[in-house]
């Protein structure tokens, strides 16, 4: 019996289903090679004395994973926290997930998971369909956020071409 609970243990760690207060995690996706996006953008993102540098790979990473351009990703997060260095700078939320005014903005266990969860978003879900269709950054205003669209269009497309 000794020898039997710890391994009924084991199998049951194995099974577990995750708590309701578990963080999801983004997946580990090692990149191919050291692409020259991945040098540029974290060039550029040194360059502005954003954290977000350190998440430089996880935008080409995970945009190619849902095709996204990732220069796009980054023009996000210019436009919703100046590369992550206005707003509440401690919830690793770049792009102003669920930042509506009224509730908390969404929390992120790390950079790299909010990278994942925006491209996935915008390569997935329902309201971005236009915008996979066409390409157009205006595309992704409409459902993405409530205030100024023509200036958040501008923003993220200024970024998406200074990358390029």
């Amino acid at each position: 019996m000794i020898i039997i609970l710890p391994i009924i243990i084991f199998i049951l760690s194995i099974y577990a289903v995750p708590t309701a207060n578990s963080q999801v995690k983004a997946p580990q996706i090692p990149p191919k090679v050291e692409d020259n996006r991945i040098v540029r953008i974290r060039h550029f993102l040194e360059s502005k004395n954003s954290p977000l540098a350190s998440a430089s790979a996880d935008f080409v990473i995970f945009g190619d994973q849902y095709k996204i351009a990732p220069e796009i990703l980054v023009g996000i997060s210019k436009s919703e926290s100046n590369f992550e260095k206005a707003g509440d700078t401690t919830d690793n939320n770049p792009f102003g997930f669920r930042c509506t005014g009224t509730l908390p903005c969404l929390r992120f266990r790390d950079y790299r998971t909010a990278v994942w969860h925006l491209a996935k978003t915008l390569g997935t879900k329902p309201a971005y369909k236009r915008f996979r269709e066409t390409g157009k950054v205006e595309d992704i205003a409409t459902n993405y956020l409530s205030g100024d669209k023509a200036r958040w269009s501008r923003t993220v497309s200024s970024v998406r071409e200074e990358l390029k």
